[in-house]
């Protein structure tokens, strides 16, 4: 939440021109509701935690309290991204005391090929070359750490076992 600014007056949405803006609107509002619900289910299960986790750091584990420390940190993790995300959520659907900022939806060229090249990807990723190749032609550096994260939480959820343990990926769902 630190790096969303609580008074703005403008948010630029840079997409590929391919894609329409109202389905840009539509996939980031539910995205960033959907992860604000999941940040604040970790929060609140966290914060359950607490009283546990030093309860066990007092009786069971005498020293360092680190269970009660690392359900703290979990605790203030998640709850700001809950907040962070809940922020985005309303700039990005207008609403509330959001309505006073302006939404744009800037569509880039540069972005039509890796458009056009994830959608042929068995996983629906790009590779890591092309990110840094996206990332460097956009000159934005500073994404290229969350887009390789993002990435790899993609891989990781298409990656499925079956019952006998062997790996699979599932098919996608483009036609």
């Amino acid at each position: 939440s630190q790096s969303i600014p609580k008074n703005i007056n403008k948010v630029i949405i840079y997409h590929p021109t391919l894609i329409q803006p109202d389905v840009i609107m539509e996939h980031l509002t539910r995205t960033t509701k959907n992860f604000g619900v999941m940040s604040t289910i970790k929060a609140a299960a966290a914060g359950f935690m607490i009283p546990i986790a030093f309860g066990i750091d007092i009786i069971v584990i005498p020293g360092p309290q680190v269970l009660t420390y690392y359900a703290s940190f979990q605790l203030y993790k998640n709850a700001s991204a809950a907040l962070g995300s809940r922020r985005l959520a309303t700039y990005v659907a207008q609403e509330g005391s959001a309505g006073a900022v302006r939404v744009n939806y800037a569509g880039e060229a540069r972005l039509d090929h890796y458009f056009e090249v994830v959608q042929h990807c068995v996983d629906g990723v790009l590779e890591e070359d092309d990110v840094e190749a996206m990332v460097k032609q956009l000159g934005e550096h500073q994404l290229l750490e969350p887009l390789l994260e993002l990435r790899q939480r993609r891989l990781k959820e298409a990656e499925t076992r079956t019952k006998s343990g062997q790996k699979y990926s599932a098919l996608s769902s483009k036609g």
